[in-house]
């Protein structure tokens, strides 16, 4: 997959997600922040970013593999 597209395709699962989630990714995989630096950022506990970035990631992941309903199966 080309680096255009992926940057595509993480654009519309970050789309998907509420802005705190958002916020929360971007700080962490695109600002480098470590989750003790975002939760005293937001004002949050470590533990609660780290259970909300697991939940987040797992929400991506499970949108990226889901089966696209607009593609019809044949059989």
């Amino acid at each position: 997959m080309a680096n255009a597209e992926i940057t595509m395709l993480v654009e519309q699962l970050m789309a998907s997600l509420d802005e705190r989630e958002q916020e929360v990714i971007q700080m962490r995989f695109f600002d480098d922040l470590s989750q003790p630096e975002i939760a005293e950022r937001l004002g949050l506990s470590q533990s609660y970013v780290s259970r909300l970035i697991r939940r987040t990631l797992a929400a991506m992941r499970d949108d990226l593999t889901a089966p696209d309903p607009m593609v019809a199966e044949t059989d």
